[in-house]
């Protein structure tokens, strides 16, 4: 906190207890770097409280999963499955982002594209990448994958 303070050029701020607590009951997956972070932040959003009562929306970690708040990836197929790797349950987590604004945007993929500031074939790819991965899914591990069809001279001229 003198650190932060100092940095920022302001006199030195403290915590309350109850936030002293609740920076001590958070697991701090990111360690040192994500506390320095979450301190620089109270202080910068508090410039004139020389104590610090509500870390609020803005210092504090968007997900804790040391807590019971992993109630947040329940809804989202895969996501708090730790045997799949981080960049295909991220494609999953953004796969169903994908569908809710398509769903919001009535089925309009490319108003829902614009909405999420990506190009339509942005969207497409994305979510061929995430059907891939759920096919992979439920074929299980160690599955092949299944071969596609040569294509015929019909299917080249369509």
């Amino acid at each position: 906190m003198k650190k932060e303070c100092k940095k920022q050029g302001l006199l030195l701020k403290e915590f309350t207890e109850e936030v002293k607590e609740q920076l001590q009951a958070y697991g701090w997956p990111g360690n040192v770097t994500e506390l320095e972070k979450a301190v620089e932040k109270a202080v910068l959003y508090n410039p004139k409280s020389h104590v610090i009562a509500d870390l609020g929306s803005k210092s504090s970690p968007i997900v804790d999963i040391t807590k019971s708040s992993n109630c947040l990836l329940e809804n989202i197929p895969h996501a708090d499955d730790f045997t799949i790797s981080l960049k295909d349950r991220v494609a999953l987590v953004e796969r169903e982002m994908i569908l809710a604004e398509i769903k919001r945007h009535r089925g309009n993929k490319s108003k829902a594209a614009a909405s999420m500031g990506i190009s339509r074939e942005a969207l497409r790819k994305k979510m061929l990448m995430s059907d891939e991965i759920v096919e992979s899914l439920k074929r299980g591990p160690g599955a092949p994958a299944p071969v596609a069809a040569p294509e015929t001279e019909e299917k080249k001229a369509a």
